[in-house]
């Protein structure tokens, strides 16, 4: 797609370090590569980039909603801003973790 590698792809897509380290172990140059799309950033760049896939949006929001552990229904609309907010947090903290397994590959 638009002479993309996979792993350009798959992060592109959202997918996690976990994800994506099988590729990454396959061809490892492909960390030192810029993406081939319009953007030219390396694979733990475009980790980085502040976007939300659905799937991950679902994920925080499932997250969230186990944090609360009480009905999500019963919640405030401020006690649900808290618990997404803390759930985004771990995301966030997360997604630093795979932009560090990247570059560690390396």
């Amino acid at each position: 797609k638009n002479g993309r590698s996979v792993l350009e792809i798959a992060i592109a897509s959202g997918k996690s370090y976990r994800e994506v380290r099988r590729l990454i172990k396959i061809e490892p140059q492909a960390c030192l590569r810029p993406d081939r799309s319009e953007t030219g950033l390396l694979p733990f760049q475009l980790m980085a980039l502040p976007r939300l896939t659905e799937h991950q949006y679902c994920s925080i929001l499932s997250e969230a909603k186990r944090m609360a552990r009480v009905s999500w229904t019963a919640l405030s609309i401020e006690q649900k801003r808290r618990y997404l907010e803390k759930s985004r947090m771990k995301h966030d903290r997360n997604a630093l973790g795979d932009i560090f397994q990247i570059l560690r590959s390396h």
